[in-house]
């Protein structure tokens, strides 16, 4: 009998893991949930599993050479910012992820804050809420067509954003240090360095992940690139926008407005400065949630868990060389 743990299973909301147990039935694998909110928890609580699920609380090397029967971390989703891929390597543990269950989702919440912010429909119920009527409130309200759509990535989200917004006739530019001529020519979209993606861009839109080549990407120096018109739209890594920075940048009208999903510090604070900002639209790092993720999140993690109990690879599977060499925990 295997033991697959979920680390922090109250970020995944209001469940009882009844699709999980389903699918695991007859498999030998038993689903458990623990309470863990930092490393010594996870430490304290999952000793005993062999299979790790994972939101966001830190797998760090302490964590990962601490769980001494552990064949494989499954992350919740589609960055692995929390977990230590070389701790885990060398540990022989194989790290699994989804990087495919909230592609619409994410892409449709980035669409819904670039028309948010394009036609104020935040700020304008905040004020009717308030006792306030007038189309003129806060800053100017553009037409989308003709303007430049910036996106700092184009990976799967970036790129359905960017068959989202056709209907406007935006010009559309990508900064991916990854991305072909080819592709950028398949996907209509010009390809440009970072400092004319930023030049350039009326609404920028980040869709890279957080590394620490990517965190502060964008900061101080960034901001008074752009143009005092812009927009930034953040539903990737709140660690990729220097926050106080982007602050400052508001307050100087270095640009023009943001909409936020991800965030440094989660929950933010009430008392936030970008709080109090009528140009920035702020939502709790919700763009992976629908019904029809979560179920589809669910069922690809536990069957990557039986795929790796039975010595199958997992579908999406971070170091697969773990699997190949002589004595893999993971096998």
């Amino acid at each position: 009998m295997y033991i697959f743990g979920i680390a922090d299973p109250h970020t995944l909301g209001e469940n009882e893991f009844i699709l999980e147990k389903q699918l695991l039935e007859g498999t030998g694998i038993e689903l458990r949930t623990y309470s863990c909110y930092s490393e010594e928890d996870v430490i304290k609580q999952m000793a005993e599993c062999d299979y790790c699920g994972v939101v966001s609380v830190p797998f760090t090397r302490r964590v990962i050479e601490n769980l001494p029967k552990c064949k494989g971390i499954f992350r919740y989703g589609i960055g692995v910012d929390n977990i230590d891929l070389q701790a885990a390597s060398e540990n022989g543990i194989a790290v699994c992820y989804e990087p495919k269950y909230c592609v619409e989702d994410v892409a449709a919440l980035g669409f819904a804050l670039l028309l948010g912010l394009s036609r104020k429909t935040v700020l304008l119920d905040r004020n009717i809420r308030k006792g306030l009527w007038g189309f003129k409130a806060g800053y100017e309200s553009h037409r989308l067509q003709g303007k430049v759509l910036g996106l700092l990535g184009f990976g799967n989200i970036g790129k359905r954003l960017r068959e989202m917004v056709k209907i406007f006739d935006m010009q559309v530019i990508a900064y991916d240090p990854f991305l072909s001529d080819q592709e950028a020519q398949q996907y209509h979209i010009n390809k440009v360095k970072l400092n004319q993606l930023l030049e350039q861009s009326d609404f920028l839109s980040v869709h890279c992940p957080l590394t620490e080549e990517t965190r502060h990407m964008l900061s101080e120096e960034q901001f008074k690139i752009m143009k005092p018109t812009a927009h930034l739209i953040n539903t990737s890594r709140g660690g990729i926008v220097d926050t106080q920075a982007l602050v400052e940048a508001l307050r100087n009208k270095e640009i023009c407005g943001a909409a936020l999903d991800v965030h440094e510090k989660e929950p933010v604070p009430a008392d936030h400065p970008l709080c109090q900002m009528e140009q920035v639209i702020l939502t709790p790092h919700s763009g992976f949630y629908t019904e029809e993720a979560f179920i589809t999140l669910r069922e690809n993690i536990v069957k990557q868990v039986a795929a790796l109990s039975k010595e199958e690879k997992p579908i999406y599977i971070i170091n697969p060389q773990v699997l190949e060499s002589r004595n893999p925990k993971a096998l």
